[in-house]
């Protein structure tokens, strides 16, 4: 059984609702975050937040399955690495999003390896399901719209941007996803609001492996079987 289709059996059982924290520190122009949510569809309470003291007492204060965490701006992730650091290490799920190097891209296992391409060539990962060959990127007004990372320690990198580097970076045991482009560059905006709501729900329906289905399946007919017999 490939990956896509493991991913579609355990799809196929139901979105797992959850918790959503999110934090943005400014647009230029319209975020692929908020119709990302509604995609995935699995919102139990989402809540957007846009300055670090708001979002730090959110995300201490806990509840939450998932963070996503674009740094856009400002040097704002200095002013949330403690709580994201606890975060990861105790387990925690986070999508990140940054233009800048040696903080959020440490944490998620990345280095930098290009800046502004504009076009995002996609692999078979399931994270771009339902997405075509390319995704095309556009400055809405940055200085720098997105960023090519390199995988660092056991991190897998997952499709390429045309300035070099990997598009997605994969790490922390598969918890974590570092996005090249800022939230508010896809284009069209449905492109970045599907790759990001096939992230979470990638984060937020853990796929097993495919022995592992293979395994689940023979289970259930074994069951069904004694059920046959004891009929």
């Amino acid at each position: 059984m490939t990956r896509k289709l493991a991913v579609f059996f355990a799809l196929a059982t139901g979105v797992q609702a959850g918790n959503v924290l999110v934090f943005e520190d400014l647009l230029h122009g319209t975020s692929a975050i908020p119709g990302a949510l509604a995609l995935w569809g699995g919102c139990g309470i989402c809540t957007t937040r846009t300055t670090s003291a708001a979002f730090n007492a959110d995300l201490t204060a806990g509840g939450w399955d998932l963070v996503i965490y674009a740094e856009q701006n400002a040097s704002t992730f200095v002013n949330s690495a403690t709580q994201l650091a606890t975060w990861v290490a105790g387990g925690g799920k986070l999508i990140g999003q940054t233009w800048r190097t040696g903080g959020l891209d440490a944490l998620l296992q990345a280095s930098a390896a290009s800046t502004n391409g504009s076009t995002i060539t996609t692999s078979g990962h399931a994270i771009f399901a339902g997405l075509g060959g390319t995704i095309a990127l556009a400055n809405p007004g940055w200085i720098t719209f997105s960023r090519g990372w390199n995988p660092t320690g056991l991190a897998t990198g997952l499709g390429t941007l045309d300035s070099g580097g990997s598009a997605v970076i994969h790490g922390n045991s598969g918890r974590t996803f570092l996005n090249a482009p800022l939230t508010d560059t896809y284009n069209p905006g449905s492109d970045g609001e599907r790759l990001l709501a096939n992230e979470i729900g990638f984060l937020m329906n853990p796929v097993p492996e495919p022995s592992t289905l293979v395994f689940m399946g023979i289970g259930t007919a074994a069951l069904g079987f004694a059920r046959a017999r004891r009929k």
